[in-house]
Protein backbone atom coordinates (compact mmCIF):
# COMPACT_ATOMS: atom_id res chain seq x y z
CA UNK A 1 0.00 0.00 0.00
CA UNK A 2 1.21 3.59 0.02
CA UNK A 3 2.54 5.92 -2.77
CA UNK A 4 4.79 4.27 -4.97
CA UNK A 5 8.63 5.09 -5.23
CA UNK A 6 9.33 8.56 -6.76
CA UNK A 7 11.30 6.85 -9.62
CA UNK A 8 8.40 4.58 -10.15
CA UNK A 9 6.11 7.49 -10.16
CA UNK A 10 9.02 8.91 -13.12
CA UNK A 11 9.24 5.91 -14.05
CA UNK A 12 5.60 5.81 -15.70
CA UNK A 13 5.73 9.48 -16.87
CA UNK A 14 8.68 8.67 -19.43
CA UNK A 15 6.76 4.89 -20.31
CA UNK A 16 3.26 6.16 -20.44
CA UNK A 17 3.43 9.59 -21.05
CA UNK A 18 -0.62 10.74 -21.03
CA UNK A 19 -1.97 7.29 -21.47
CA UNK A 20 -0.67 6.41 -17.69
CA UNK A 21 -2.84 3.66 -16.13
CA UNK A 22 -4.59 4.01 -13.09
CA UNK A 23 -3.07 4.31 -9.72
CA UNK A 24 -4.48 0.89 -9.11
CA UNK A 25 -2.94 -0.86 -11.36
CA UNK A 26 0.72 0.57 -10.94
CA UNK A 27 1.60 -2.25 -8.45
CA UNK A 28 2.22 -4.68 -10.77
CA UNK A 29 4.58 -2.68 -13.09
CA UNK A 30 7.64 -3.82 -11.32
CA UNK A 31 7.52 -7.40 -12.10
CA UNK A 32 6.36 -6.96 -15.35
CA UNK A 33 8.68 -4.72 -16.06
CA UNK A 34 11.59 -7.17 -14.75
CA UNK A 35 9.95 -9.90 -16.75
CA UNK A 36 9.97 -7.79 -19.68
CA UNK A 37 13.85 -7.28 -19.66
CA UNK A 38 14.52 -10.33 -18.98
CA UNK A 39 12.57 -12.30 -21.41
CA UNK A 40 13.63 -9.86 -23.85
CA UNK A 41 16.74 -9.93 -22.66
CA UNK A 42 17.23 -14.06 -23.29
CA UNK A 43 16.17 -14.01 -26.57
CA UNK A 44 18.79 -11.03 -27.69
CA UNK A 45 21.16 -12.77 -26.27
CA UNK A 46 20.56 -15.70 -27.79
CA UNK A 47 20.26 -14.10 -31.29
CA UNK A 48 23.48 -11.81 -30.84
CA UNK A 49 25.26 -14.74 -30.93
CA UNK A 50 23.51 -17.34 -32.90
CA UNK A 51 21.47 -15.24 -35.27
CA UNK A 52 22.81 -11.58 -35.56
CA UNK A 53 20.95 -11.18 -38.65
CA UNK A 54 17.80 -11.31 -36.82
CA UNK A 55 19.13 -9.45 -33.77
CA UNK A 56 19.46 -6.11 -35.94
CA UNK A 57 15.76 -6.27 -36.64
CA UNK A 58 15.20 -5.37 -33.17
CA UNK A 59 13.50 -2.07 -32.69
CA UNK A 60 14.36 0.56 -29.77
CA UNK A 61 12.24 1.07 -27.37
CA UNK A 62 8.98 3.12 -28.09
CA UNK A 63 8.53 6.31 -26.52
CA UNK A 64 5.39 7.73 -24.70
CA UNK A 65 4.24 9.58 -27.88
CA UNK A 66 4.81 6.12 -29.75
CA UNK A 67 2.66 4.52 -27.25
CA UNK A 68 0.07 7.28 -26.72
CA UNK A 69 -0.27 7.40 -30.61
CA UNK A 70 -0.54 3.43 -30.89
CA UNK A 71 -3.07 3.97 -27.64
CA UNK A 72 -5.03 6.75 -29.58
CA UNK A 73 -5.33 4.99 -33.01
CA UNK A 74 -6.51 1.86 -31.65
CA UNK A 75 -8.94 3.42 -29.11
CA UNK A 76 -7.53 1.24 -26.18
CA UNK A 77 -8.11 4.19 -23.26
CA UNK A 78 -10.58 2.27 -21.95
CA UNK A 79 -8.10 -0.78 -21.20
CA UNK A 80 -5.11 1.15 -19.20
CA UNK A 81 -5.92 -0.65 -16.18
CA UNK A 82 -5.54 -3.66 -18.49
CA UNK A 83 -2.60 -5.99 -17.04
CA UNK A 84 -1.94 -7.76 -20.50
CA UNK A 85 -1.94 -4.28 -22.21
CA UNK A 86 0.20 -2.89 -19.51
CA UNK A 87 2.82 -6.00 -20.09
CA UNK A 88 2.63 -5.36 -23.66
CA UNK A 89 3.48 -1.85 -23.15
CA UNK A 90 6.47 -2.47 -21.62
CA UNK A 91 7.70 -5.37 -23.58
CA UNK A 92 7.75 -2.64 -26.01
CA UNK A 93 9.55 0.15 -24.24
CA UNK A 94 12.58 -2.40 -24.05
CA UNK A 95 12.37 -3.75 -27.91
CA UNK A 96 9.55 -2.12 -29.64
CA UNK A 97 9.14 -5.52 -31.77
CA UNK A 98 11.09 -6.44 -35.28
CA UNK A 99 11.20 -3.23 -37.75
CA UNK A 100 11.57 -5.01 -41.05
CA UNK A 101 11.32 -3.39 -43.78
CA UNK A 102 9.91 -6.18 -46.46
CA UNK A 103 7.23 -6.38 -43.78
CA UNK A 104 6.10 -2.56 -44.00
CA UNK A 105 6.53 -3.00 -47.53
CA UNK A 106 3.50 -5.58 -47.20
CA UNK A 107 1.54 -3.56 -45.28
CA UNK A 108 1.46 -0.78 -47.55
CA UNK A 109 0.71 -3.46 -50.49
CA UNK A 110 -2.16 -5.15 -48.56
CA UNK A 111 -3.58 -2.63 -46.14
CA UNK A 112 -3.23 1.02 -48.36
CA UNK A 113 -7.05 1.35 -48.00
CA UNK A 114 -7.39 0.52 -44.67
CA UNK A 115 -4.98 2.65 -42.43
CA UNK A 116 -5.27 6.73 -41.78
CA UNK A 117 -2.51 8.81 -43.99
CA UNK A 118 -0.45 9.48 -40.82
CA UNK A 119 0.01 5.45 -40.44
CA UNK A 120 0.55 5.41 -44.27
CA UNK A 121 3.00 7.90 -44.33
CA UNK A 122 4.59 5.94 -41.31
CA UNK A 123 4.71 2.73 -43.19
CA UNK A 124 6.38 4.57 -46.37
CA UNK A 125 9.38 5.85 -44.40
CA UNK A 126 9.70 2.46 -42.54
CA UNK A 127 10.11 0.80 -45.98
CA UNK A 128 13.34 2.47 -46.82
CA UNK A 129 14.56 2.63 -43.02
CA UNK A 130 14.31 -0.27 -40.94
CA UNK A 131 16.10 -3.32 -41.12
CA UNK A 132 16.23 -5.35 -44.81
CA UNK A 133 19.62 -7.30 -45.54
CA UNK A 134 22.07 -6.21 -47.38
CA UNK A 135 23.36 -9.13 -49.02
CA UNK A 136 19.69 -10.55 -50.24
CA UNK A 137 19.10 -12.65 -47.02
CA UNK A 138 15.83 -13.85 -46.43
CA UNK A 139 14.20 -10.88 -44.34
CA UNK A 140 11.28 -13.40 -43.90
CA UNK A 141 13.34 -16.60 -42.54
CA UNK A 142 14.56 -14.01 -39.63
CA UNK A 143 11.53 -14.20 -37.14
CA UNK A 144 12.12 -14.25 -33.43
CA UNK A 145 8.90 -16.73 -33.08
CA UNK A 146 10.34 -18.96 -34.92
CA UNK A 147 9.60 -20.98 -38.44
CA UNK A 148 9.25 -24.05 -40.26
CA UNK A 149 8.86 -25.44 -44.07
CA UNK A 150 7.12 -28.52 -44.33
CA UNK A 151 5.02 -29.66 -48.16
CA UNK A 152 4.04 -26.82 -49.16
CA UNK A 153 3.91 -25.07 -45.98
CA UNK A 154 5.88 -21.77 -44.82
CA UNK A 155 6.16 -20.36 -41.58
CA UNK A 156 8.15 -17.57 -39.67
CA UNK A 157 6.26 -15.66 -36.98
CA UNK A 158 7.78 -11.82 -36.52
CA UNK A 159 7.06 -9.76 -33.24
CA UNK A 160 5.64 -6.81 -35.04
CA UNK A 161 6.26 -2.90 -33.97
CA UNK A 162 3.70 -0.62 -32.76
CA UNK A 163 2.90 0.78 -36.51
CA UNK A 164 2.35 -2.55 -37.89
CA UNK A 165 0.21 -3.76 -35.14
CA UNK A 166 -2.21 -0.78 -35.60
CA UNK A 167 -2.19 -1.06 -38.81
CA UNK A 168 -3.32 -5.40 -39.26
CA UNK A 169 -4.89 -4.75 -35.98
CA UNK A 170 -7.15 -2.37 -37.59
CA UNK A 171 -7.46 -4.02 -41.06
CA UNK A 172 -8.98 -7.06 -39.22
CA UNK A 173 -11.28 -5.16 -37.28
CA UNK A 174 -12.75 -3.97 -40.24
CA UNK A 175 -12.37 -6.88 -42.38
CA UNK A 176 -12.77 -9.87 -40.04
CA UNK A 177 -15.01 -8.41 -37.47
CA UNK A 178 -12.18 -8.21 -34.39
CA UNK A 179 -13.40 -7.76 -31.03
CA UNK A 180 -11.57 -4.56 -30.02
CA UNK A 181 -10.25 -6.52 -27.01
CA UNK A 182 -7.73 -8.24 -29.31
CA UNK A 183 -4.27 -7.01 -30.85
CA UNK A 184 -2.38 -8.25 -33.54
CA UNK A 185 1.11 -8.66 -31.91
CA UNK A 186 3.20 -11.10 -34.14
CA UNK A 187 2.53 -12.38 -38.21
CA UNK A 188 3.90 -14.15 -41.31
CA UNK A 189 2.83 -13.94 -44.26
CA UNK A 190 2.72 -15.49 -47.82
CA UNK A 191 1.36 -19.15 -48.58
CA UNK A 192 0.25 -19.72 -45.27
CA UNK A 193 -0.17 -16.33 -42.95
CA UNK A 194 -0.35 -17.22 -38.94
CA UNK A 195 -1.21 -14.19 -36.55
CA UNK A 196 -0.58 -14.58 -32.74
CA UNK A 197 -2.77 -12.10 -31.35
CA UNK A 198 -3.09 -10.89 -27.61
CA UNK A 199 -6.46 -10.82 -25.73
CA UNK A 200 -6.33 -7.75 -23.67
CA UNK A 201 -8.84 -9.00 -21.43
CA UNK A 202 -8.30 -12.63 -20.40
CA UNK A 203 -4.64 -12.41 -21.43
CA UNK A 204 -4.58 -15.22 -23.09
CA UNK A 205 -1.96 -15.48 -26.45
CA UNK A 206 -3.74 -16.78 -29.32
CA UNK A 207 -2.72 -18.20 -32.73
CA UNK A 208 -4.81 -18.61 -36.10
CA UNK A 209 -6.57 -18.75 -38.48
CA UNK A 210 -6.83 -22.51 -37.84
CA UNK A 211 -9.32 -24.68 -39.92
CA UNK A 212 -10.99 -27.41 -38.47
CA UNK A 213 -8.93 -30.69 -37.58
CA UNK A 214 -10.17 -33.83 -35.74
CA UNK A 215 -6.68 -33.37 -33.38
CA UNK A 216 -7.31 -29.62 -32.63
CA UNK A 217 -11.20 -31.21 -31.18
CA UNK A 218 -10.56 -31.21 -27.86
CA UNK A 219 -7.86 -28.26 -27.30
CA UNK A 220 -8.91 -24.66 -26.25
CA UNK A 221 -10.32 -22.95 -29.19
CA UNK A 222 -11.52 -18.97 -29.43
CA UNK A 223 -13.42 -17.08 -31.73
CA UNK A 224 -12.77 -14.16 -32.52
CA UNK A 225 -14.82 -12.20 -35.11
CA UNK A 226 -14.68 -14.69 -38.27
CA UNK A 227 -11.39 -16.10 -37.12
CA UNK A 228 -11.13 -19.23 -35.35
CA UNK A 229 -7.90 -18.86 -33.07
CA UNK A 230 -6.11 -21.51 -30.21
CA UNK A 231 -4.69 -20.34 -27.29
CA UNK A 232 -0.88 -21.28 -27.41
CA UNK A 233 -0.13 -22.07 -23.97
CA UNK A 234 -1.20 -24.89 -21.99
CA UNK A 235 -5.06 -23.98 -20.27
CA UNK A 236 -2.87 -24.99 -17.01
CA UNK A 237 -0.82 -22.22 -17.17
CA UNK A 238 -1.70 -19.52 -15.32
CA UNK A 239 -4.15 -16.75 -16.92
CA UNK A 240 -3.57 -13.10 -17.52
CA UNK A 241 0.13 -12.81 -19.20
CA UNK A 242 0.38 -15.38 -21.96
CA UNK A 243 2.65 -13.29 -24.23
CA UNK A 244 5.67 -12.78 -21.25
CA UNK A 245 5.28 -16.18 -20.25
CA UNK A 246 5.58 -17.61 -24.15
CA UNK A 247 8.15 -14.83 -25.28
CA UNK A 248 10.02 -16.48 -21.44
CA UNK A 249 9.71 -20.23 -22.45
CA UNK A 250 11.08 -19.14 -26.23
CA UNK A 251 13.91 -17.58 -24.95
CA UNK A 252 14.93 -20.61 -22.42
CA UNK A 253 14.11 -22.89 -25.35
CA UNK A 254 16.34 -21.13 -27.67
CA UNK A 255 19.37 -20.95 -24.72
CA UNK A 256 18.63 -24.52 -23.92
CA UNK A 257 19.36 -25.60 -27.29
CA UNK A 258 16.07 -27.19 -28.29
CA UNK A 259 15.84 -24.51 -31.46
CA UNK A 260 18.52 -24.04 -33.55
CA UNK A 261 19.49 -21.17 -36.29
CA UNK A 262 19.17 -23.38 -39.30
CA UNK A 263 17.60 -23.09 -43.18
CA UNK A 264 14.34 -23.38 -42.99
CA UNK A 265 13.94 -24.15 -46.82
CA UNK A 266 17.32 -26.31 -46.62
CA UNK A 267 19.51 -25.99 -48.82
CA UNK A 268 19.08 -21.89 -49.73
CA UNK A 269 22.05 -20.88 -46.95
CA UNK A 270 19.71 -17.48 -47.21
CA UNK A 271 17.02 -19.04 -45.60
CA UNK A 272 18.87 -19.71 -41.85
CA UNK A 273 16.31 -18.90 -39.45
CA UNK A 274 15.16 -20.18 -35.47
CA UNK A 275 14.03 -23.50 -36.56
CA UNK A 276 10.99 -25.06 -34.59
CA UNK A 277 11.82 -28.28 -35.58
CA UNK A 278 13.30 -29.45 -31.69
CA UNK A 279 16.67 -30.63 -31.49
CA UNK A 280 16.73 -31.57 -27.68
CA UNK A 281 13.97 -32.58 -25.69
CA UNK A 282 12.00 -29.65 -23.87
CA UNK A 283 11.56 -30.29 -20.62
CA UNK A 284 8.41 -28.68 -20.16
CA UNK A 285 6.04 -27.74 -22.93
CA UNK A 286 4.61 -24.27 -22.14
CA UNK A 287 4.25 -22.99 -25.81
CA UNK A 288 3.15 -23.85 -28.96
CA UNK A 289 4.57 -21.30 -31.85
CA UNK A 290 2.15 -22.97 -34.32
CA UNK A 291 0.29 -26.38 -35.68
CA UNK A 292 2.62 -27.84 -38.17
CA UNK A 293 2.28 -31.74 -39.24
CA UNK A 294 4.61 -34.21 -37.55
CA UNK A 295 7.47 -34.54 -40.25
CA UNK A 296 10.79 -34.43 -40.65
CA UNK A 297 12.45 -31.36 -41.23
CA UNK A 298 12.74 -32.07 -45.43
CA UNK A 299 11.51 -28.93 -46.59
CA UNK A 300 9.67 -27.66 -49.85
CA UNK A 301 12.27 -25.53 -51.97
CA UNK A 302 9.42 -23.44 -53.45
CA UNK A 303 10.78 -19.28 -53.51
CA UNK A 304 9.15 -16.83 -51.49
CA UNK A 305 9.27 -12.98 -52.45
Amino acid sequence: GGAPPRHWTDFTVRTFGASQPPAAARATLAPLWQSAREAWGCVSRWAGDALPEAKATLGPPASATEWQLFVSRLGLEGLQASEPLLAYRLLSAVHDGQRVASDAVTALRELRDFVDPDLRQALHAAASGWYSHPSGWRNECLGLGGGFSAYSNFACLRLLPLPLVAAWTGFLRAQSGLPERFLVVAACFGDAPRLLLSDLASGDLLLGPISPTPHLEARQEVAAGHLRLLRVVPASAPRGRDLLLWLEELGRRLEGGVYLASPLEPPDPRSVGICLFPQARSPETTLEIAPRPPVSRSSSSRRRA
